[in-house]
């Protein structure tokens, strides 16, 4: 009974609007954020610290007064790839066990369309460079059609288990439900607002393989091939991560 109650309020941030006391949450050093994660852009002032990375094009994460946190990636890439991220490396997702994620995002309208592989939230089990073994990301030659996608060794550029319209200037909630089992197994469900959309299960991850982490991480944001000349963005507001839909549902 503890555990599924220090799960239901492992993190509860960034509410409708900065007030009531929301003042508190701030991006340490924006100015530092690099390829180094933790140097800079990282939210602090939440129930635990999330560590920032940008790479390329990618700036800093900025809080935006009334709205949330806004990820950006400017037009000047000049690297591979491109990131403005925020991770939850002190809070590891472990294998064998539930987890619910929930958050609202919305994409901005000026945000230009991805010809290439284009994340906006990757569950990370890393070891041997391994690409994230689920998330949400963009359809390629898409404004703000999304997907949300789960990856193992058999299937290494990840299934689709269900697609999302992100209407422009417009909230969307979304629960994610997933569980990484050791044997290489697992499921995952997608809510879109208070009902389910999808239920899957099968092979995901990397569990099987030497090397590899007995967990995974939460990273939310921007992370994408560099696409030159072409800006993106995106903002998250009132994420959650419990053990139960009901945890983490508004």
């Amino acid at each position: 009974m503890l555990l599924r109650f220090v799960l239901a309020t492992i993190l509860v941030f960034l509410p409708l609007t900065f007030s009531n006391g929301a003042d508190q949450y701030f991006i340490q050093r924006a100015d530092s954020c690099n390829s180094d994660m933790g140097s800079g852009g990282n939210l602090k002032g939440t129930a635990i610290p999330f560590q920032g990375k940008c790479e390329g094009a990618g700036l800093s994460p900025k809080l935006i007064k009334n709205q949330g946190i806004l990820f950006r990636v400017s037009t000047k890439g000049s690297s591979d790839r491109d990131r403005s991220e925020l991770a939850a490396t002190s809070k590891p997702f472990y294998l064998d066990r539930p987890y619910y994620v929930g958050f609202e995002i919305k994409v901005p309208r000026d945000s230009d369309v991805s010809d290439d592989f284009f994340y906006l939230l990757q569950f990370w089990q890393g070891g041997n460079k391994n690409p994230p073994i689920a998330g949400l990301r963009m359809k390629r030659g898409q404004s703000h059609v999304a997907s949300i996608m789960v990856r193992g060794p058999n299937n290494p550029r990840g299934n689709t288990i269900s697609t999302i319209n992100l209407q422009p200037r417009k909230w969307h909630h979304i629960v994610l439900g997933i569980q990484v089992n050791s044997d290489g197994t697992g499921w995952m469900e997608v809510w879109k607002g208070h009902k389910i959309s999808s239920k899957w299960q099968g092979r995901i991850g990397f569990s099987t393989e030497p090397g590899v982490n007995d967990w995974y991480r939460l990273k939310f944001g921007i992370y994408k091939k560099s696409e030159p000349g072409r800006q993106f963005s995106t903002i998250y507001k009132n994420i959650k991560i419990g053990d139960s839909f009901r945890s983490v549902s508004f």
